[in-house]
C-alpha cells in the first residue's frame, strides 16, 4: 500500500514537470511568434508583456488548466502599447546610463560620479525588475506603473533582490546550457521576476493595509 502511494506520487510528480516543461516550451514558441507579429521591433515587448501576464495568472489563480494561446493573445492586444512605451523608455535609460558609464569611466575617471551612475543604474534595473508585474496587476497610467515600481522595489527589498539574483542565476543557467535559452529561454527569464515581484506587491499591499489600520 505504502508502496503504491509513493508510486502514485512520483507519477504525478513526473506528470506535473512535464506539463511545466511543456507550458514553457509552448510560452517560448508563442513569445517568438507574437515577436515576428510585432515585426521584431514592435513585437518583442507585448510578446514579453504576455509571457508575464500568462505567468502571473499562474501565480494569482493557482491554476494553469486555461487556454495559454488565448491569454497570451488577448495580453498582446490589451498591453501592445503600453509594453512598448515601457520597454523603450527602460532601454533608453540602460543606453543613456551605459554610454554616462563610459564616459565616467574613460574620461571623468571620479569614483564619486562613477558609484553614482552604478547606484542609478541598479535603481533603474530595481524598477524595471517590476514595471509589467505591475501593469498587468494594476490599472495605472504610464506614470503611475514606474511610479508604483519604484515604491515597491524599496517597500520590499528582499523580494527586489531575489528577482534581480535569481534572473543572475537564471542567464548563467542559460549560458552554461545554451539549449535552454532555444526552448525555454523566455518563460525561465520571467519566471524569478514574475514571482518574486508579484510576492513582492502582494506583501507591499499587505504593509499598506498595516499602516492604515
Amino acid at each position: 500500500m505504502t508502496d503504491n502511494i509513493k508510486k502514485n506520487k512520483f507519477l504525478n510528480a513526473l506528470v506535473s514537470f512535464g506539463m511545466w516543461i511543456y507550458n514553457f516550451f509552448i510560452l517560448q514558441l508563442f513569445w517568438f511568434l507574437y515577436s515576428l507579429k510585432g515585426f521584431i521591433i514592435l513585437g518583442v515587448f507585448p510578446a514579453s508583456a504576455s509571457v508575464v501576464k500568462v505567468m502571473y495568472k499562474w501565480f494569482e489563480e493557482k491554476e494553469t488548466n486555461f487556454s495559454i494561446k488565448e491569454e497570451f493573445s488577448q495580453a498582446y492586444e490589451t498591453y501592445f502599447k503600453r509594453s512598448n512605451q515601457i520597454g523603450y523608455i527602460t532601454l533608453l535609460t540602460f543606453a543613456i546610463l551605459y554610454v554616462d558609464l563610459r564616459v565616467s569611466n574613460v574620461f571623468i575617471q571620479s569614483i564619486v560620479v562613477h558609484t553614482l551612475l552604478l547606484f542609478l543604474t541598479f535603481l533603474v534595473l530595481c524598477v524595471g525588475l517590476y514595471t509589467y508585474t505591475i501593469m498587468v496587476r494594476y490599472d495605472f497610467s504610464l506614470k503611475n506603473i514606474f511610479k508604483q515600481s519604484f515604491f515597491i522595489a524599496l517597500s520590499v527589498p528582499i523580494f527586489t533582490f531575489s528577482a534581480a539574483v535569481g534572473l543572475i542565476l537564471v542567464v548563467t543557467l542559460m549560458r552554461n546550457y545554451i539549449f535552454l535559452l532555444f526552448f525555454f529561454g523566455t518563460p525561465l527569464f520571467f519566471l524569478p521576476i514574475v514571482w518574486f515581484t508579484y510576492t513582492g506587491a502582494v506583501k507591499a499591499e499587505e504593509k499598506r493595509k498595516e499602516l492604515q489600520n
